[in-house]
């Protein structure tokens, strides 16, 4: 299988599921790894008002800092789902990274710290993923030239836009 079909695969598994916050936060996902996504109903101008929770804290993603400076830029993002599109990407312990994004406060690692940004409302923010794990992806995942993550995640980003609050 060609790195296009394997992103194309991902894209659209991912897809399968996708969820609200409220939802994700109730699932069980153990110790799966792989790629997820978090998605937005909040518009580019909102998320730029949104303000740093903890100014002392580096790793947090300045949040609108970047939706200013890449609000016009060609390569992001832009392929919304029932009101939501992607703002951010990721890779790594699923369960345990996705709810970093939200509640965590860490300086030892980047983080959205949505939870704790001033407005914060669990409706506007949702979650899709791709579990490396999952049994019915092992053909797919077997036909890779290449099995590091990071491959994945930046291969996504270049057939499908980077979102725009994705650091690096």
């Amino acid at each position: 299988m060609s790195h296009k079909k394997i992103l194309d695969y991902i894209q659209n598994e991912q897809l399968k599921t996708f969820s609200t916050w409220d939802k994700f936060s109730t699932k069980s996902l153990g110790e799966a790894m792989g790629l997820y996504w978090i998605w937005t109903k909040i518009p580019i101008e909102d998320l730029q008002k949104i303000p740093v929770a903890n100014p002392a804290n580096n790793s947090e993603v300045n949040i609108s800092k970047l939706a200013k400076e890449r609000s016009d830029l060609k390569n992001i993002f832009n392929n919304p789902r029932d009101g939501y599109t992607v703002v951010y990407n990721g890779k790594g312990i699923l369960k345990y990274r996705i709810n970093q994004e939200f509640n965590n406060s860490s300086e030892g690692t980047g983080t959205l710290s949505l939870a704790k940004r001033e407005g914060f409302n669990s409706k506007d923010w949702a979650v899709s993923f791709f579990d490396f794990n999952d049994e019915k992806h092992k053909k797919a995942l077997d036909s890779l030239s290449f099995s590091d993550a990071t491959d994945l995640e930046r291969n996504w980003r270049i057939e499908f836009g980077i979102p725009i609050l994705s650091r690096n």
